[in-house]
């Protein structure tokens, strides 16, 4: 696609780096049309030290992973309040139905915590040009969900509305009924949050919880338009369904979605001025 290849370029360009630095081995190797986006180095795709749960696809210059590291940081001042983060957080959602013992898990790309508050990040840049991932059968399955989950018919009914229930493949999943946005995904980690919810109950005091969409995104794009249009309809009606059973909890949630550049803006940088001239390596012109 020309304009996805364009906004790679200048993502590319904004680094500012020699050529040299970019191209490893292992993608030119295994994905030769990809190298040239790929940093050799890690560290050169971000503003900190690469934290250590950062795998090698962080090395692209579209990596939603660095994104959302180079704009948090180790802590970040939002509204006033500062967090602590951390990164790619995994919260229990079920247990595969095949057996095993091992759980599937909500992957959060980052957490951000402040006294009784915990504000959940799931970041995209470039995903929205693709499609939405599909969902496993045995979110369908009372047996398969954890004896702490006691919503767990409401959580399968919601499953339902957002899947083609006549698209199950010979992988046992489902496809989503968003062309672009997220919907399943951002349902396993409500899940997730919920679990993660109450195993704490007893533990620690949490009052209230925002799950957030950071999507790097260009309004003239069509996909990121349609993208933006699912993700207004899912979250209204996922906060609808999904606030009552955490207010039955004593946990105020609400989902919110925010554009790369409108979370930013969110953010104190007073301290950090460095990095919010950094994060301009985000910022392209594009014609649609």
């Amino acid at each position: 696609m020309i304009i996805e290849s364009e906004i790679y370029k200048q993502l590319l360009d904004n680094l500012g780096l020699d050529n040299e630095k970019f191209e490893p081995e292992d993608m030119k190797a295994n994905h030769p049309t990809k190298a040239k986006y790929y940093v050799k180095n890690i560290a050169d795709n971000c503003f900190d030290e690469p934290h250590s749960k950062l795998d090698s696809s962080a090395r692209a210059v579209y990596s939603s992973a660095t994104m959302i590291y180079n704009l948090f940081g180790k802590n970040v001042i939002i509204d006033g309040k500062k967090y602590q983060v951390e990164y790619e957080e995994e919260l229990k959602a079920i247990v595969p139905s095949n057996g095993r013992y091992e759980t599937h898990k909500a992957h959060l790309d980052a957490s951000l915590r402040c006294d009784n508050e915990i504000i959940f990040c799931e970041a995209k840049l470039k995903e929205w040009f693709g499609s939405p991932k599909k969902l496993a059968a045995s979110y369908l399955k009372p047996e398969c969900y954890f004896e702490d989950t006691t919503d767990k018919n409401l959580f399968i009914n919601f499953f339902k509305s957002i899947i083609d229930m006549k698209s199950l493949n010979a992988e046992g999943k489902y496809k989503s009924i968003y062309k672009r946005y997220d919907a399943i995904q951002m349902t396993i980690h409500i899940l997730g949050i919920y679990n993660y919810v109450k195993e704490q109950i007893h533990r620690q005091h949490i009052n209230k919880i925002t799950l957030i969409n950071c999507v790097w995104g260009y309004d003239v794009i069509p996909e990121y338009e349609v993208e933006k249009k699912e993700a207004t309809e899912f979250i209204k009606l996922a906060n609808k369904e999904f606030k009552k059973i955490f207010d039955e909890i004593g946990v105020e949630f609400e989902i919110k979605y925010y554009s790369f550049h409108e979370l930013k803006d969110k953010i104190d940088f007073s301290a950090d001025k460095e990095r919010l001239e950094y994060l301009k390596r985000y910022d392209v012109n594009i014609n649609a």
